[in-house]
């Protein structure tokens, strides 16, 4: 965790980093716009049908910060044991001006456990708020190239509070 008015030296493989703005909303993590390609922009609504674990490490560093000026950035983190099939998973709430440092994770099939994030979760710091729907966040991360490791796990489930519609 870096805070406002520190400083990190960044150690990275990649000379070029990119540092990239992105907005959320607040169902982000539950509209699904793999599901929607092909629809105009703004269309895509559509729920994902199972839930959603979808982490990612690299061999890049990562840096997320909420610059928004009110809300907080949620990113979740795990470590997962493949040979043991076991994951743990947590969501951390970066404060409002701080920011989370993430390393590069390089392949290493030997590896006993790997370390994995993802920022799908970060319109949960809309939630319960009626006036703020969207927030503002910064990534620097490379943006082509580069080996990306992916841990996607799904499992069906049913939204309920939306089977009244037809």
């Amino acid at each position: 965790m870096v805070e406002a008015g520190q400083a990190i030296q960044i150690q990275s493989p990649v000379i070029t980093l990119s540092q990239i703005e992105y907005e959320y909303g607040v169902w982000a993590s539950y509209w699904c716009p793999y599901l929607d390609l092909g629809l105009t922009s703004g269309r895509g609504k559509t729920l994902f049908p199972f839930i959603c674990t979808d982490l990612e490490h690299h061999d890049f560093p990562h840096v997320f910060a909420s610059t928004d000026a009110n809300l907080p950035l949620v990113i979740s983190v795990a470590r997962y044991w493949p040979k043991l099939k076991k994951i743990y998973l947590a969501d951390l709430w970066i404060p409002v001006g701080s920011a989370l440092y993430l390393p590069p994770q390089p392949i290493n099939a030997e590896r006993e456990y790997i370390n994995l994030h993802n920022n799908r979760n970060s319109a949960h710091a809309c939630w319960g708020s009626q006036e703020q729907t969207r927030f503002k966040t910064h990534t620097l991360l490379q943006n082509q190239g580069g080996y990306f490791y992916w841990y996607w796990n799904k499992s069906p489930t049913i939204h309920h509070q939306l089977s009244w519609i037809k």
